[in-house]
Order: C-alpha cells, then structure tokens, then sequence
C-alpha cells in the first residue's frame, strides 16, 4: 500500500497531484483559524490580536519565500526541473524573505524582550528559567498547562484569561507579573486588585532615547485601569549610553540594581519620590554615570537622600542637591 502511494505511475501522477495539491491548500487555509484558537484560549484575546497582525505580516512575507515555486514544482509534471534545481531556488528565496523580515522589523523598530521569563498559560504565570540557562526544567508543565487550557478553561476566567474578583463582580483586574505596554516601555504588574494596582518599570522600549521620564502612573492597554509605577526593575537603563536626563516619578519607591548602570552620558538625573530608604535602592544604581552628573531630590529629603545614594556606583564628584 505504502509503495502505491510514494511511487505513483506516470498515467496517474496528474490526478494525484491535483489531489494532494487540493489537502495542502484546504489544510493552509484552515491553519491559521487552527493556530488563532489556540493563543485566544492559552493568552486571551488581546494577545490573539497581536497574533492576528503578527501572523498576517508572516504570510505577506512568505509570498517572497515562496515566490510561486509550489505551484510550479507541482505541475512539473515531466520533471524539467531537478528536485536540487528546486531546493537551491527555495532556499535562494528563502534567504531573501528573512532579510526582508530583518528590514521590516528594524524600520518598525520591533525588539526582542529576553527579558520575559513567565508565560501565561490557563490563567496563571508559568515561571520560566532565565533565558541564559536551560528551558528544559519547565518544558514540560507549559506543555500540559498548555493543553488544559485549550481542553478546559480556568475556572472564573473571563476571555482575556483574567480571573474575577470574588469581592468586585463590576471590575476584573490583571494578574500579578501580566505585561503591560505603553508607547515608551515595557511594564509588569506587581499589584492588581480593589484596592489599588502598582508595576514596575522592566525596560524602555528603546536605548536611544536621551531623556526619559518614569511616570507616577500608566494606564492598562484598554484604558480602563490606572496603574502607579512604584519600581524600576534592575538593568531598567543599563548601558544606554545616549541616556542624558531622566526624572524619577512620585510613586517609584524601588530601584532596582544597576538600574542606571553605564549610561555614562546620564548627567541629569531629578528624583520626585520621597520613598526611597537604604534598602530599596539596589547596588551599583548610578555606577559609570557622567562625571559631572547632578543628581536633584526633594528639598525636604535632601539630608537622607545624601546618605542613601552614597556609595551607589557613582563617581565621588557627582552632586546631589535640592
């Protein structure tokens, strides 16, 4: 049987052909619905909208991978061509696709967070390991975690995997370490309930900027929550070396380590918070910053802002003053 289907006889290779052709182009349309269903169980609706865009995108660039060569190889039907002929095109094109995609993301300045160490799978956060080590310790429970959530919804979910309040039937808030985004930066979600809701700061969107402000509060990507920023999570800034100014908001009561470490253009740097005490700010905050660097709190926390910034990295010759 197996050796009727793989060596068809030339009188019936154009009928198969038609056939199979038929399978793959009904199985490629349906894929994408397939694929959809998944993510809008697994992450929710917001990130099946992305998906939508992203998958969209995959396929205009996939005509330049492609470039018609399936359907030529496919009505080869005296084999004018050699299967090498056709491998060498494919990967030709191929190529071409790739870079064309390395273009688009560059001009539409997308980037690649490896910071992400938690998927969110069947309403809760999966922790991954960190990105520098192996992924094989978690691999397993996202899979199964993966399909429970396809097979069985959370319990109390609502469509965009967040889970209701028992105590607020008229609010659903996010879950803690869900990502928020912003036109600026990437943000995660430290405190979501009736009673208030907090993130911290994970990165800016881009080390290009030279001034950036750490807002006192962002709103939730449909607008309808209001977040305060308490915290600047570790290596936030680090290395951005066209950072020139930088105000910390009125909420920020963390700072994470090396937060701020080799911006050494950073010469500007206001405080509005009065928060911050010895052991929320991490080491090594300011080290590599510009010499010459003016660091301006509150009048009234001048003196303990003396004392807690001392010994932060930064240079013996950078000024803290009101």
């Amino acid at each position: 049987m197996l050796e009727n289907l793989w060596h068809t006889p030339k009188e019936k290779i154009e009928q198969k052909s038609v056939f199979w052709n038929m399978m793959s182009s009904g199985l490629n349309s349906v894929v994408s619905m397939f694929l959809l269903w998944i993510v809008t169980m697994i992450n929710g609706v917001s990130d099946a909208g992305i998906f939508s865009l992203a998958f969209s995108t995959s396929q205009m660039m996939l005509t330049i991978g492609n470039y018609g060569m399936r359907n030529y190889q496919a009505t080869d039907i005296r084999n004018k061509y050699s299967t090498g002929v056709y491998l060498s095109s494919r990967i030709f094109t191929n190529a071409i696709m790739m870079s064309a995609v390395g273009i688009f993301v560059v001009a539409k300045g997308y980037y690649f967070d490896k910071n992400i160490t938690k998927l969110k799978i069947n309403g809760r956060l999966i922790p991954i390991p960190d990105p520098e080590n192996s992924f094989d310790e978690t691999g397993e429970m996202v899979w199964f975690s993966g399909i429970k959530s396809i097979v069985i919804p959370p319990q109390g979910s609502t469509a965009n995997g967040s889970t209701t309040n028992p105590s607020d039937t008229s609010q659903t808030f996010p879950k803690i370490g869900t990502w928020v985004k912003t036109k600026n930066a990437l943000y995660k979600v430290t405190k979501a309930d009736a009673t208030g809701c907090t993130v911290t700061l994970v990165k800016p969107h881009r080390k290009t900027n030279s001034t950036f402000t750490v807002p006192a509060t962002i709103k939730s990507e449909d607008g309808k929550i209001t977040f305060r920023v308490t915290e600047i999570s570790k290596n936030a800034f680090k290395n951005h070396v066209k950072l020139k100014k930088v105000t910390i908001g009125k909420n920020v009561s963390r700072v994470g380590a090396n937060a701020f470490s080799g911006c050494k253009k950073l010469k500007n740097i206001k405080i509005t918070s009065t928060q911050l005490t010895k052991k929320s700010i991490g080491k090594n905050v300011f080290k590599g910053i510009d010499k010459k660097a003016v660091i301006k709190v509150p009048k009234k926390k001048l003196k303990a802002y003396k004392n807690i910034l001392k010994g932060k990295g930064q240079a013996k010759s950078v000024k803290i003053k009101k």
